[in-house]
């Protein structure tokens, strides 16, 4: 299970204990930046943004990086971050010595901690997937018992989270002696005990420092910090782990390493300077501002997992470089970095180089070198980082597709001449073709299969060089552009591929005469129609003759909507906190927010692309989108233009962070002025239940002749544009989102050969729902009243006092619901319990009469059951179905009554309550469970009990039965928006807590933990 590591922290509500302004002033980014400056200006400083994770130090040399890391910066990064908290008095037991820790347990203070009445107490959560002690973890997780699997039906994967090590929180505990000295433990093998290897010191006038501590078996760098310099301040420690970890992370281990350069280069004369940004463009862009802030005179990068492809970020870094008067050294040889240095004046060298050099020889010793050299000649630098951009072939792609032998073609692949460099192996073999002109699609053919591209290790350039399809997705997605036709953006461009090419579970040498390469040629691949009513017709035109088909298929593949873009002021508080450390990246970096397209439950993943227009002024590559929700989770890895994202049913915000380098060719100003990137999110083209759309068969009708655009040499002589007529898909509106657009592939009944084009389906939005109680209840104008009243500062019991409680034979519907809702108001409810539940019966009651009757009560499984068990037999009896009321006065009633049912269902659950049940002991329980499902099933049978607005009740329903695994499937399946959001880490809690999983009931804890604190969490 992937868990959102970052930890962030507010201490509003915890405890009672002021944090003094000297402390934060200490720990501000500002006040860190002073104390460094205010050092012997002779040191040299070196920048040093990597991971960290694969960095390989030992405890022998723990001593070594601490007298050369001065500074630790994560810059943002929430991964890197544990956010500190103020533990609340209630969670101190001093006489017991221990502390209960995020996690739900009490944490031993160790006796060497000498605390007093004046120390003050942090705590918080360590999830980051790499930490030391991960052996440890995996033993203790190992040790555990397994959590029970449910009797129902699952959702969408494991009923219980399958936990690994890397996902099981480590509670954090910091003490703050009298004289500001900070004692830090962090419980890595669970034990909940803070043993001498899991805990370090930071002196009091050493703070504003990097330190590097041996820690639990591993070597980690530490840095206390502060959001501000006054009392209000938030405090977090920035944690790295340089090793201890686990070391089977990335598959591209064979970079050469930083940290040995840190090692050799400790004397005094050098100091280092850490940045820990997330793997994006906007957090190298961070991390090189931060860099400069620091006044670095160079910057080594570990290239590790950044951006989706590595001429990418080394671009990036070029055109920072330039901006800032920074040089940089990479780990890599790329077409920009081709002895390590980067050299800005090579921004100009196309996508298609990076072919170049990929498969060069690991050289540990010729990086080393080129630092050494770099920091040898600093004026030589300062000239490079300004040089003029280069012109000339190097910046052509025909330069990097140039043939061994006769001319590219269109049909086979051909060996193309390596670049002339020590570092490429000899027998390396890059192979390439071109994409005709007028290219629609093309496949790879193979003996026994055709194959798309995308599916193989093959990438697409256009005419230019600019890359438009690639591997290098972390997920296995091959988009960098959206996808329903890759070679049309590529037409006059190059598919290049390695020698060998792997299809439906065999290898093949590309250049092996069995491989050739086939393309659907003509140029009006994409028809846009309008959706019409089933049954009615289109036409659209096929150029090339069609290969003589009377026939052609139309099938559904894509659905697309545009993302809305949303003002910042519109972004609910807890997706502000979540992503609050995002949202400081400074200069470079503009932010951009959009609501993600309705979800509706639904877990289908989703691709996220730009509009062809917006990405010419917004580039992919410098784009990165955070996904976070309403309950607080936030997905932090780094997404790309062409990724999935939305693995949850709940609909997300999306946080597009631009990288915005001021390089030669435009002024930030302009971009800064621009309009936000349009963005489209697209998933598969499937209707209820995931069941694909159907084909539809369109017929040849008539022929024309070609009327072919000018200056396109390369279509074929005398082609003609076929007619075909048929139907596109008929959507409309229904209860389930209805996207904005269709996309159609127009094939010839083979599913492996190129397609004939696309055909664009706008869908018809005008069929609108009919008027619903849903309506009525979701704009609830008596409930409006109230919450303005109190947000007017009106005290709940000022409310409930200015309210008259209707007489016993009242017919005022209006007089008794306003009762009821000032009864029923958070602070009262639980004092008014039966007061409330009598009222609700009052509005039920009175909303019965004038509606005729209500639904009867009904399982809240019996629609499951009875569509598994299919029609009742001809002798059952039927209950004749209720007729939900049409006009306006009776789906208010409706609405009304749901909302008293409903209310009736929570205040009978109330008296359950640990110290309700303790003021009011339930004297007859078999009356109350009575009670209680009486009322439930009364809901059951007015309302889809799944419905985010109403699962809760679902979820305490299961609770009380004992089945704890049957609520966490309803709350995780069903409590993705509304109401439901606000509690949902609260009940996952609690249902964790009922199974008696501890690695689960510590788990639940701290998610609960993170978001009551505002916190951005797994």
């Amino acid at each position: 299970m992937g868990l959102w590591l970052g930890l962030a922290v507010t201490a509003a509500g915890q405890g009672t204990r002021q944090q003094p302004a000297s402390d934060a002033a200490a720990l501000s980014p500002d006040s860190i930046a002073q104390s460094s400056s205010g050092e012997d200006e002779q040191r040299r400083r070196i920048g040093w943004i990597d991971g960290f994770a694969t960095a390989g130090a030992t405890a022998d040399t723990a001593a070594t990086l601490h007298t050369s890391l001065r500074g630790l910066d994560p810059c943002g990064n929430p991964e890197a971050m544990v956010r500190l908290v103020a533990c609340p008095d209630d969670a101190l037991a001093i006489e017991a010595n221990t502390v209960r820790g995020p996690s739900g347990r009490a944490i031993a203070i160790p006796d060497a901690w000498k605390t007093s009445p004046e120390t003050r107490w942090l705590c918080g959560v360590w999830m980051h997937r790499v930490r030391p002690g991960e052996d440890e973890r995996q033993r203790w997780l190992a040790s555990q018992p397994q959590p029970a699997a449910s009797q129902s039906q699952p959702a969408p994967g494991s009923p219980w989270p399958v936990l690994a090590a890397a996902d099981l929180p480590c509670d954090v505990v910091v003490a703050i002696d009298a004289d500001g000295n900070w004692l830090v433990g962090c419980d890595l093998d669970l034990d909940l005990q803070l043993q001498p290897d899991e805990r370090f010191r930071i002196p009091a006038g050493q703070r504003s420092r990097a330190h590097v501590f041996s820690l639990a078996g591993g070597v980690v760098a530490v840095q206390a910090r502060a959001t501000s310099a006054d009392a209000s301040a938030e405090f977090h420690l920035a944690i790295a782990t340089l090793s201890g970890g686990s070391t089977s992370r990335w598959s591209s281990d064979w970079l050469p390493e930083i940290l040995p350069l840190v090692v050799a280069n400790s004397q005094p004369s050098a100091q280092w300077f850490g940045y820990w940004p997330g793997n994006g463009p906007a957090d190298l862009t961070a991390a090189m501002h931060a860099a400069a802030k620091q006044r670095c005179e160079l910057v080594l990068v570990n290239l590790q997992g950044r951006l989706r492809h590595r001429i990418d970020a080394v671009r990036l870094l070029a055109q920072l470089s330039r901006e800032l008067h920074l040089p940089v050294v990479v780990n890599a040889r790329t077409p920009i970095s081709p002895e390590f240095l980067v050299l800005p004046a090579r921004t100009t060298v196309p996508d298609i180089a990076e072919f170049a050099y990929r498969g060069v020889r690991r050289e540990q010793v010729s990086f080393e070198a080129a630092v050494r050299d770099a920091l040898a000649a600093p004026q030589r630098l300062q000239l490079i980082v300004r040089a003029a951009p280069l012109g000339g072939p190097e910046t052509q792609a025909a330069h990097y597709a140039r043939p061994l032998e006769a001319a590219l073609s269109t049909k086979r692949f051909r060996p193309v001449k390596s670049i002339e460099h020590a570092s490429v192996a000899g027998d390396r073999v890059v192979l390439a073709a071109r994409i005709p002109l007028d290219a629609i699609d093309g496949r790879v053919v193979f003996p026994h299969v055709q194959a798309p591209f995308d599916s193989l290790a093959t990438t697409m350039y256009d005419a230019t060089g600019r890359r438009v399809s690639g591997s290098a997705h972390s997920n296995g997605v091959r988009y960098d552009d959206f996808p329903p036709l890759l070679s049309v953006p590529a037409r006059g461009g190059y598919v290049l591929a390695e020698e060998k090419l792997f299809s439906h579970g065999r290898t093949f040498e590309a250049t092996d005469g069995g491989v050739s390469l086939r393309w659907r040629r003509g140029f009006r691949p994409v028809h846009t129609t309008r959706s019409r009513p089933l049954g009615e017709q289109q036409v659209i035109a096929l150029e090339g003759g069609s290969g003589g088909l009377d026939k052609v298929v139309v099938a559904p593949v894509h659905f697309t909507e545009t993302l809305r873009g949303v003002d910042e002021s519109e972004v609910p508080a807890s997706v502000l906190a979540a992503a609050a450390p995002l949202l400081q990246r400074g200069a470079g970096v503009r932010r951009f927010w959009y609501r993600e397209a309705p979800r509706h439950g639904d877990y289908t993943l989703r691709h996220l692309f730009q509009s062809e227009a917006s990405a010419r002024t917004w580039p992919n590559q410098n784009l990165q989108v955070t996904l976070v929700y309403e309950t607080g989770r936030m997905d932090a890895r780094y997404h790309s233009i062409g990724d999935i994202v939305g693995f949850e049913p709940q609909r997300g915000w999306l946080l597009v962070q631009a990288a915005m380098p001021a390089d030669g060719r435009a002024k930030r100003s302009d971009s800064w002025r621009a309009s936000p990137p349009e963005l489209l999110q697209r998933w598969p083209a499937q209707g209820p239940g995931g069941v694909s759309l159907a084909e539809s068969s369109w017929h040849r009708v008539e022929d024309a002749p070609a009327k072919l655009p000018r200056g396109n040499g390369t279509a074929a002589q005398g082609a003609s544009l076929v007619r075909y007529r048929g139907s596109t898909p008929a959507l409309t509106a229904g209860r389930g989102h209805v996207p904005a657009r269709v996309w159609s592939e127009i094939r010839d009944g083979d599913p492996f050969s190129p397609v004939l084009g696309m055909v664009e389906t706008r869908l018809d939005r005008s069929t609108r729902q009919q008027p619903s109680w849903r309506g009525d209840y979701a704009n609830d104008v008596l409930a409006e009243m109230i919450a303005l009243r109190r947000q007017q500062g009106q005290s709940a019991e000022a409310v409930l006092a200015s309210v008259r409680q209707p007489a016993a034979d009242s017919q005022d519907l209006v007089a008794l619901r306003t009762y009821l809702l000032a009864l029923d108001q958070p602070e009262l409810r639980k004092q008014h319990l039966e007061q409330v539940i009598a009222a609700t019966q009052r509005v039920l009651d009175l909303c019965a009469q004038r509606l005729g009757g209500l639904p009867v009560p009904a399982d809240p499984y019996a629609a499951i059951e009875a569509a598994t068990m299919g029609a009742p037999g001809p002798d059952a009896e039927v209950p004749e179905p209720y007729r939900m009321p049409t006009g306006a006065a009776g789906r208010q009633q409706y609405a009304w009554a749901v909302d008293a049912v409903y209310r009736q269902v929570r205040a009978i659950g109330y008296r359950e309550l640990p110290d309700v049940a303790a003021q009011h002991p339930i004297a007859d329980p078999a009356a109350q469970n009575e009670a209680y499902e009486a009322a439930f099933y009364q809901l059951c049978g007015m309302v889809d009990i799944f419905e985010p607005q109403f699962v809760l009740t679902l979820v305490r329903y299961h609770r009380r039965r004992g089945e704890a695994a049957e609520g966490y499937e309803a709350l995780r399946a069903h409590a993705y928006e509304g109401p439901a959001m606000r509690w949902y880490f609260k009940k996952e809690r609690d249902l964790f807590a009922d199974l008696g999983s501890e690695p689960l009931w510590r788990l639940g804890h701290a998610r609960w933990f993170l978001q009551r604190s505002g916190i951005g969490l797994p």
